[in-house]
């Protein structure tokens, strides 16, 4: 049987290890580099073994989206394990006193691009508060803690916006960019998303060694648009946001969040959704990669209350 494109991955398989974060896909298909899909056992000699750039053009055909579907499925069973048990609560970013960030944190880069300059994570006191530094200089960058088969809860964070982000439009791939963001990752089921978004995610999935989740609800502080804007990354319609602090917010103050992540996902996913999916990864970042800005903002006591 095929394993879950979002289960933890075997080191030792030659795939990726863990899970990673999504917030947006490559500005266009065309440009993401192939790599060789790995072999299944059963594929017979003369197998499709690459997805070719004609085929990426045509993804919108049935027939070339099967074709995908069956690859995604070949890289899935070869990278078979069994699952990890879940963590009873989320992990400190740091042990106590440590200035080094502690697994299952883990820093993951931009997906399919291994060249782009990555925001730099670090410990730091600020005002008798021991946070995880965010900065990001023409960069993008996520710290993702897995978090699988949850069911959605309650998550409180503090955080604060320290050096804001210049030019930026969240709802625009020009000014897609942002200093500060906290995000649920959840395993929605494909059948519930629309074809041609399902495609894109399949397609993507077989062009990337990484697994990219269904869906994700990312908490914005944004530089631009006040609290309460809602909408959907330019990129992909799978990563949508809501916006609590804007530029209205005083800088170089900490505040306090307290979310219903079950609520905030029927909020921006409940038109495809009947019921709520469970959790995969809770994941904080920063980008400023479109932009070109330089942006400094930290998060504490990030916590799941179930």
């Amino acid at each position: 049987m095929g394993r879950n494109i979002n289960e933890p991955l075997d080191a030792g398989s030659g795939c990726e290890n863990g899970r990673m974060n999504w917030f947006k896909l490559p500005p266009c298909i065309d440009s993401i580099v192939m790599k060789q899909l790995p072999a299944h056992p059963a594929a017979p000699a003369g197998t499709l073994r690459r997805l070719s750039l004609q085929t990426i053009r045509t993804w919108r055909i049935v027939s070339t989206v099967g074709a995908v579907s069956a690859a995604v499925l070949w890289g899935q069973t070869a990278c078979a394990q069994d699952p990890q048990p879940l963590p009873s609560s989320l992990a400190p970013f740091a042990a106590p006193g440590a200035s080094k960030i502690q697994p299952p944190w883990k820093v993951e880069p931009f997906p399919g691009s291994a060249d782009k300059k990555p925001a730099s994570f670090s410990i730091e006191t600020v005002d008798g508060v021991e946070a995880l530094r965010i900065a990001a200089d023409n960069a993008y960058g996520t710290l993702s803690h897995p978090w699988p088969d949850a069911s959605p809860g309650i998550i409180t964070w503090r955080w604060r916006l320290d050096q804001p982000l210049a030019g930026t439009d969240i709802d625009t791939k020009a000014g897609d960019d942002n200093a500060l963001k906290v995000c649920t990752l959840f395993d929605q089921p494909l059948d519930q998303i629309p074809f041609l978004e399902r495609a894109a995610l399949e397609l993507a999935r077989a062009t990337t060694s990484t697994p990219l989740p269904a869906a994700t609800v990312c908490y914005l502080w944004d530089s631009y648009y006040p609290a309460g804007h809602t909408g959907r990354n330019p990129y992909t319609g799978r990563v949508r946001y809501i916006v609590l602090r804007g530029p209205e917010a005083p800088l170089a103050h900490w505040q306090n969040e307290r979310r219903d992540v079950g609520a905030d996902f029927e909020k921006l996913f409940g038109s495809e959704s009947p019921r709520v999916p469970p959790m995969l990864a809770v994941a904080v970042g920063a980008d400023s990669d479109n932009t070109h800005g330089s942006s400094v903002a930290y998060v504490a006591a990030l916590k799941w209350i179930r």
